[in-house]
């Protein structure tokens, strides 16, 4: 979990646990967004970065490969580049591999020669011929372009500035696997998925930078950035996927591994002192809190990419 105490409400505490299977149930279906996201988790685990590092990197990846597609297929209101009056007719695996490999590589230079090798993988899938080499061309040029506008807005993090860690990279970007294993389950098509996992990815990091970073709201004594996290997740899922498909596959899944237990209420803690007994009721009002605050965000993270073709982005991707 992102945060030392375990998220509220039993979706989201069924979802966060049904992460110990996830590990051992690869993903049927072979595609680029798929395959892109797990090198993409991959590199940043391997980079030992902070979390908040992690969120944001999942976030620009994701926008950067549904950015692309959406480039390609049209279909959702953009942010970061223009439409174009008609789809191109160019291979879209081929433009998110080179999008993805693009940005990962300027996030994590030192993995360079890892995902240069990730991308030949990708590359070799799709067939030789004009499609293909446009599908490079594309996705190099769309990912440096939407990299450029991201970093120009959002920064990279200034050197010394504190970070609130609240947890291993690898188990706070569970979500992440949790969103890809219900896309697969389902079945969704590349551009379904791409724009599901570009949500869920903006969604959580902006709940974590508002819940989990020093001068980004009040002091809390105990801010629950899972429960923040989770429950703006979770409101993407819940809207694009159904409340019922993500409560009973994260449910499935955890109890087929015997590990849904139940937290320990403020009524069960008869044996406690007063005062421990106050704090808990200040600890439960504060996680309520911030999971408020985490599906607000989620909620307003819904507005971004919605079916509008008479909707163009303010950025031009030459620019």
């Amino acid at each position: 979990m992102i945060g030392v105490v375990r998220p509220r409400g039993a979706r989201l505490r069924a979802l966060v646990l049904a992460l110990g299977l996830l590990a051992i149930h690869p993903l049927a279906r072979a595609d680029a967004v798929a395959d892109w996201n797990r090198t993409a988790l991959a590199s940043a685990v391997a980079s030992g970065q902070h979390l908040e590092d992690g969120f944001q990197a999942m976030a620009i990846v994701h926008v950067a490969i549904f950015e692309v597609i959406n480039f390609i297929h049209g279909g959702y209101a953009p942010r970061y580049v223009v439409k174009l009056p008609e789809p191109l007719t160019t291979s879209s695996e081929a433009a998110v591999a080179a999008a993805a490999h693009y940005v990962l590589t300027q996030l994590y230079p030192k993995q360079k020669s890892a995902l240069d090798i990730a991308l030949g993988r990708s590359l070799t899938a799709v067939p030789d011929g004009q499609q293909k080499t446009s599908g490079v061309i594309t996705g190099r040029s769309l990912g440096a372009n939407i990299y450029a506008i991201w970093a120009r807005d959002q920064g990279p993090n200034a050197p010394g500035r504190e970070t609130t860690d609240f947890g291993s990279v690898a188990s706070g970007l569970a979500w992440h696997r949790i969103a890809a294993k219900l896309i697969d389950v389902r079945g969704i098509a590349s551009i379904e998925g791409a724009r599901i996992h570009a949500l869920v990815a903006m969604a959580a990091n902006d709940a974590y930078k508002e819940i989990a970073l020093p001068g980004t709201r009040a002091p809390r004594s105990l801010p629950c950035a899972s429960c923040a996290v989770g429950a703006a997740v979770l409101a993407i899922l819940d809207s694009e996927l159904g409340p019922a498909e993500a409560a009973q596959t994260g449910l499935a899944v955890a109890r087929a591994a015997d590990l849904v237990s139940e937290s320990t209420s403020v009524s069960d803690a008869a044996n406690v002192s007063s005062s421990a007994r106050a704090q808990r009721v200040d600890y439960e009002k504060s996680f309520n809190a911030d999971e408020e605050l985490g599906r607000r965000i989620g909620m307003q993270t819904l507005t971004y990419y919605r079916a509008d073709s008479s909707i163009e982005a303010t950025h031009h991707p030459g620019r």
